[in-house]
């Protein structure tokens, strides 16, 4: 039997970020979301296609990112104790309140929940998505 080789060769580079990449997550078919310091981009493979930069020069915003398929929002978890929910044009949709810093979100696609772990331990957020008329966006969060 022949030995399995693996490898992996580089294809494209993104590079518009002026600070470490903190986070990456998938998105729809060959998209991804990354977040840095001050912005959160989302990428194709032309580029980049959306950012939303944090306000008034707020640094280290994003302590967690999921991305929920079935609705096309992306979920944040945030340092001001806040859940931001964005269209995928990074528009934010909603914003409410944590029991505490959550440092880590893990999206459940089999039971649309997520499970925020952080200082008020772990919890499990059930959500609800209604598609009944197109969301409108609250705009750009201040």
């Amino acid at each position: 039997m022949d030995p399995l080789h693996f490898g992996i060769t580089r294809e494209d580079v993104f590079k518009n970020h002026a600070s470490v990449v903190t986070h990456l997550i998938p998105l729809r078919k060959q998209s991804f979301a990354s977040v840095d310091e001050t912005t959160i981009r989302l990428w194709n493979r032309h580029g980049e296609q959306h950012r939303y930069t944090f306000p008034k020069n707020k640094r280290g915003m994003v302590s967690s990112i999921v991305y929920f398929h079935k609705a096309d929002v992306i979920l944040t978890a945030e340092v001001d104790l806040t859940f931001k929910a964005y269209t995928d044009s990074l528009d934010v949709l909603e914003v409410f309140h944590s029991q505490g810093k959550v440092q880590h979100l893990l999206h459940i696609p089999t039971i649309d929940a997520v499970i925020a772990a952080g200082e008020s331990g772990a919890q499990v957020w059930q959500f609800a998505v209604k598609r009944a008329r197109r969301q409108q966006p609250i705009g750009r969060y201040e």
